[in-house]
């Protein structure tokens, strides 16, 4: 039986997490580079507040972005949902249960962006240490390279739980109910 407060909790601690580097990180001076061209000079400022300001909005909001969209969905109709086997989990039954299990599944990918955002920080503050400030394209497409990587992954794995129809207590087992 699996916890079904523990998605939440992870995101939250990660998001936690990644608030406290960007302000125990974060960049000082009187300005800070946030925007770099293509070639990684700096090319655009704010002061180490708005930048702090700025990121902790970015951080929050990213992560709960889809968070939301899955909590949501359980107020649209069931023709909303589009998964595999959909005939079965459009059901009145097993709609509630369809959208539940996205909402918890979807703390697991607001924890992955709410550690992307904190990288990012990381890599933001790095390039504020050089004299001029300078990001490092080889960071960012790491970076982004895994967390899409992940987030292929997590969408195959939902593609994958919602492509085998299951019954009553193999639901509310997954949904840490029974």
């Amino acid at each position: 039986m699996r916890n079904p407060k523990l998605p939440a909790l992870v995101w939250a601690l990660c998001v936690v997490a990644a608030l406290v580097s960007i302000f125990a990180l974060g960049p000082s001076g009187s300005r800070v580079a946030t925007h770099f061209g293509p070639a990684g000079g700096a090319n655009g400022w704010m002061t180490p507040l708005a930048y702090r300001v700025s990121f902790t909005f970015f951080t929050v909001g990213y992560s709960s972005f889809i968070i939301a969209i899955c909590y949501a969905l359980r107020f649209f109709p069931a023709s909303s949902l589009n998964v595999p086997n959909s005939d079965f989990w459009r059901a009145p039954e097993n709609y509630t249960l369809a959208c539940r299990f996205l909402f918890q599944s979807s703390f697991w990918f607001g924890a992955l962006s709410a550690l992307w955002a904190a990288a990012l920080n990381f890599l933001v503050v790095r390039a504020n240490r050089s004299n001029p400030p300078h990001f490092g394209l080889a960071g960012i497409l790491v970076l982004t390279t895994v967390y899409l990587g992940i987030t292929v992954v997590w969408i195959f794995s939902l593609v994958g739980y919602f492509r085998r129809p299951i019954q009553g207590d193999r639901i509310r087992s997954a949904l840490g109910e029974g």
